[in-house]
C-alpha cells in the first residue's frame, strides 16, 4: 500500500450555523439537565434556575466549539 498523507482525512469542517442551531442547543441542554437530575441537583425550589443554567451552558459549549472549530480551520494548531 502506498504512503498517503491522511492528516486532513479526519478533519471535520462545520459552518457556524451548523453548530449553534437551535436543535443542537436543545439536545445539549436536555442532556445537561438530565445530568443535574441524575446527580440529584434539581429540586422543585431550583427548577427554573437549573433549566436556565443548562440552556446557558449548552449555548456556551456551542459557541466555544464554534470558536475552536473556526480557529482549527485557519491553521491554529494550539488546541
Amino acid at each position: 500500500m502506498a504512503h498517503r498523507d491522511m492528516s486532513d482525512a479526519t478533519r471535520i469542517s462545520y459552518l457556524t450555523s451548523e453548530i449553534t442551531v437551535s436543535q443542537t442547543i436543545y439536545d445539549a441542554a436536555s442532556r445537561i439537565l438530565a445530568a443535574y437530575i441524575s446527580a440529584d441537583k434539581l429540586h422543585n425550589e431550583n427548577e427554573d434556575i437549573m433549566i436556565d443554567k443548562s440552556v446557558r451552558m449548552a449555548l456556551e459549549l456551542a459557541l466555544q466549539t464554534d470558536k475552536i472549530m473556526s480557529s482549527s480551520t485557519t491553521g491554529n494548531k494550539n488546541l
